[in-house]
């Protein structure tokens, strides 16, 4: 209870060093979905950060928001990626490896919020998920278009199985709006 924030690490198991130090049993279903779906982006944005090693394991960690205003659509993934790139590009397996460069699979955090890869259907004013579903398997892949924008495709499985497919273009936003980020930040400053 020194007010500084510790990593723990444990090999080939996603560690959440904020809340519940590990996955837990979810309170909530990890899928609404009862069938495939083929997610479409009619007013695209990408927002992204870039936390650093966050978990201690040589792969910067991100967090990047595949958003639809038009019908309050959203593909969260959480990547490991090599570091110092501007924007990972590449083909990303979903797993839990996270000594590997991966999207890490869906999960709830210990207050059981969404944590790794997920979509998230919202109500109007992004206050309540009315779907979700968290990845298990599958793939991230995103490619630089060399004009400013990438190419985010996803071809995930659900724990019910069912297909989620989704691919979105556009010029990726670097985004502070994640409490955890502004956390962090202030976090990695004071260790420095």
């Amino acid at each position: 209870d020194d007010g500084k924030m510790y990593h723990v690490q444990s090999p080939n198991k996603i560690v959440d060093n904020i809340a519940s130090y590990g996955t837990v049993d979810v309170e909530f279903e990890q899928s609404t979905l009862t069938e495939d779906l083929a997610v479409s982006f009619e007013r695209p944005t990408i927002y992204a950060s870039n936390w650093g090693d966050y978990n201690v394991v040589g792969k910067d960690f991100w967090r990047i928001y595949l958003d639809d205003d038009a019908d309050f659509q959203e593909v969260l993934l959480m990547l490991h990626a090599e570091p110092g790139v501007t924007f990972p590009v590449g083909t990303y397996p979903i797993s839990g490896d996270i000594s590997s460069s991966v999207a890490l699979y869906g999960y709830a955090d210990g207050s059981n919020y969404p944590s790794g890869c997920w979509y998230l259907k919202f109500n109007e004013g992004w206050e309540i998920a009315t779907d979700l579903a968290a990845f298990k398997s599958g793939s991230v892949t995103i490619v630089d278009n060399n004009d400013g924008t990438y190419t985010v495709s996803v071809n995930a499985k659900d724990i019910l199985g069912n297909t989620i497919s989704a691919t979105c273009s556009a010029a990726p936003k670097m985004d502070e709006r994640s409490s955890l980020s502004t956390l962090f930040s202030a976090t990695k400053m004071a260790h420095t």
